[in-house]
């Protein structure tokens, strides 16, 4: 789950993307591809972090995601390229994070509609 405390996104260096930018938005429905690729690409054992993150930066709200966790999870360090973020955040973490994404996805489908 996202932090949305005030101090805690003080805390978070220039780097990384505010909340909005995690944000979904009306345009991110018409591109589920992109996260069909990239659980494609996850449940690839061979696959590794750069074909990973290759595909979460592909939808600017998942990689602002992506950047957010890993800048709360290790605080004070500084925010390297997404495919070291997404090396040192792991698979597991990503997917809550895209987990998250999708029940965002969903409830923006279900107003929308």
């Amino acid at each position: 789950m996202m932090s949305t405390h005030p101090a805690r996104a003080k805390a978070l260096s220039p780097e990384v993307p505010d909340e909005s930018a995690t944000q979904v938005r009306r345009g991110d429905l018409n591109r589920l591809n992109v996260i069909h690729d990239l659980l494609r690409v996850l449940n690839d054992p061979l696959a590794g972090a750069q074909q990973i993150a290759f595909h979460a930066g592909r939808l600017p709200c998942l990689r602002a995601r992506v950047t957010r966790r890993f800048a709360e999870r290790l605080p004070g360090r500084a925010v390297p390229s997404l495919p070291e973020q997404v090396a040192a955040l792991g698979n597991r973490a990503l997917e809550i994070i895209l987990l998250a994404l999708l029940e965002d996805l969903t409830e923006l489908r279900a107003d929308i509609e």
